[in-house]
């Protein structure tokens, strides 16, 4: 019987042992925070773009897309596309929220924006080097 107890004993305290006393804190990998930074940075990007839009600062706009696409992206047509918005929607209120996604090699800002008359998503998309590659809204407005 002492023999049984003593192995009993044994066994609840190699259990016990086993068994943390406390959580162990989680360290972020690095890849995570990488991850995390990166939506971080395109979230606040595509706000800003935004916001360059609807204080019509079109020249500003336009050199946070990439370098090849300045030639065919001014702020001339950045100014007929967010008047063209405008109009279909009435004045630019403010930001709702911006959720970001990664698709291939592209990260893709969706950008909540409320309006006089309506709320709509528009896209920010950013390339890899974080300039702006587009911009969309949905054409039923």
């Amino acid at each position: 019987m002492k023999a049984n107890l003593a192995v009993l004993c044994l066994a609840v305290v190699g259990v016990f042992a086993s068994v943390p006393t406390h959580a162990a804190p989680v360290t972020p990998t690095p890849s995570s925070v990488s991850i995390l930074a990166q939506a971080t940075d395109v979230t606040d990007m595509a706000q800003e773009f935004i916001t360059d839009l609807a204080e019509e600062k079109y020249a500003v706009a336009v050199q946070k897309y990439d370098s090849e696409l300045r030639e065919s992206v001014t702020p001339q047509t950045l100014e007929d596309e967010w008047s063209d918005l405008i109009a279909k929607t009435g004045a630019f209120e403010n930001i709702v929220n911006v959720e970001v996604d990664t698709v291939d090699s592209s990260q893709i800002a969706v950008v909540t924006c409320e309006f006089e008359n309506a709320t709509i998503d528009i896209l920010v998309i950013f390339n890899t080097d974080g300039n702006v590659t587009a911009f969309n809204y949905p054409d039923e407005i």
